[in-house]
């Protein structure tokens, strides 16, 4: 599943760059929670996981809808509950942002560790990063650290940004210039925008 699916991680400290699909989202847009019954109802016919999330994203983004918190996070959430690994980390990101439900960041954690459990690069970052900022799990560097090396590892940009910041600093590994260099240099290859692991203490 590739990145474009997914919500961006919010729980991460930005540096100098806007977060494309969380960025845009402003509460004050969102609708009453009584459209859950109402997606229920319109909708009873959509099966798919894929296309839940897919419906779900478009209500969280207002593309082609009109922009409805409960609403996307209905959608995310059945798509979740069928195991896809992509939602199910979009779904603990709306635990942890408290989009069209309540704020939940213990919540948003278990559905990190399912998608990371099968393998989810976004999954596997999200987890890392709710470590390494203490977010609904005890704060632990060396987890942190294990999650991101292997979201980096299948080739995720922000997960080796933030996995290079962690071996510049000894967070969690032994710190090794070289090898943050080298991750780096891997997510600026790819010319993503990256997030930062956590602000300086």
């Amino acid at each position: 599943m590739t990145r474009k699916f997914s919500i961006t991680f919010a729980f991460a400290v930005a540096v100098s760059v806007s977060l494309p699909v969380v960025a845009a989202l402003d509460k004050s847009d969102a609708r009453p929670n009584n459209s859950r019954d109402a997606v229920s109802m319109l909708h009873p016919e959509v099966s798919s996981a894929q296309e839940q999330l897919l419906r779900g994203l478009a209500y969280l983004n207002g593309d082609g809808v009109a922009k409805d918190y409960a609403a996307a996070f209905t959608w995310i959430r059945r798509a979740a509950e069928q195991g896809l690994p992509v939602a199910q980390s979009n779904l603990g990101l709306m635990y942890g942002k408290g989009y069209g439900v309540t704020r939940d960041e213990t919540e948003a954690v278990q559905w990190f560790r399912k998608a990371a459990a099968q393998g989810s690069p976004d999954g596997q970052y999200n987890l890392g990063i709710a470590y390494a900022r203490g977010m609904g799990i005890s704060k632990d560097y060396v987890e942190a650290a294990k999650w991101l090396r292997k979201a980096a590892d299948q080739g995720d940009a922000s997960a080796q940004y933030n996995l290079g910041i962690a071996y510049a600093r000894g967070d969690g590994v032994d710190k090794n210039e070289t090898e943050a260099l080298k991750l780096f240099r891997m997510a600026a290859e790819q010319g993503e925008q990256t997030r930062y692991i956590r602000s300086k203490n």
